[in-house]
Formats: structure tokens, sequence, C-alpha cells
């Protein structure tokens, strides 16, 4: 998968990651929800790099 390496590379900024995430899946997919779904998948990477517990 093409999204991983974004948040791994930025797993120390958080809200970068997010960001680049969402920029990543523009590459190939032009629509908001493609978008929001890399913002989503690549946010849940960035949590589980930094040990963030589900609660």
């Amino acid at each position: 998968m093409r999204l991983t390496p974004v948040p791994l590379f930025f797993y120390k900024h958080p809200a970068e990651a997010v960001e680049y995430s969402g920029l990543s899946g523009l590459i190939t997919h032009g629509d908001k929800k493609a978008y929001d779904a890399c913002r989503y998948y690549g946010a849940l990477i960035v949590a589980a790099v930094n040990g963030v517990e589900k609660k």
C-alpha cells in the first residue's frame, strides 16, 4: 500500500502525517472520500506507531 510510508515518515508529527496522508491519496484518487479515508488510515497508523490506546 502506498499510504503506509507517509505516516511512518511523519510519525513524530501527527498533524503533518494526517495531512500528507490525504495528499498522497490525491495523486491517484481525486475524490473527497478517498482523501478523507487516507487521512483516517494515516491517523490510525500514526496512533498505532505512537502506542496510543484504543480507549
